[in-house]
């Protein structure tokens, strides 16, 4: 059966990229459950395969580790290459963001800005 049309743009984007940078809260225990069936149509294709991810797990301090492990185990099944140094905790509460929603708070735009440069820089060599 062909992929629906939707599933069959994510796997052409994601197969044009050089890597990917996920981000994403932690939602009673695990991934949100949408952004879970996102992930899942990528298994069985090759697109994601041997790419570099990494990820930004924006949940509330003391929280993120179920994201986390079904994150990992998921990609998994897509052969992605998970650069663990450029997966981390960087939690994101009311007030850290601007009026135009974007991230305003210095320190987490730092903390950023070396997760994009750890996976950018990543060598599999």
């Amino acid at each position: 059966d062909p992929l629906p049309v939707p599933v069959a743009g994510l796997r052409e984007a994601i197969g044009r990229a050089a890597g990917m940078l996920i981000c994403t809260p932690e939602y009673a225990g695990t991934l949100p459950g949408s952004f879970k069936n996102l992930l899942d149509w990528t298994v069985g294709g090759v697109e994601i395969g041997d790419k570099p991810v990494g990820w930004v797990n924006a949940a509330a301090p003391g929280r993120g580790e179920g994201a986390e492990a079904t994150l990992r185990s998921v990609l998994g099944y897509t052969g992605a290459r998970v650069v663990d140094a450029a997966c981390v905790k960087v939690p994101v509460e009311r007030g850290m963001t601007g009026e135009d929603g974007l991230i305003a708070d210095p320190e987490v735009r730092r903390r950023l800005g070396e997760v994009l440069a750890l996976l950018a820089a990543d060598d599999p060599a």
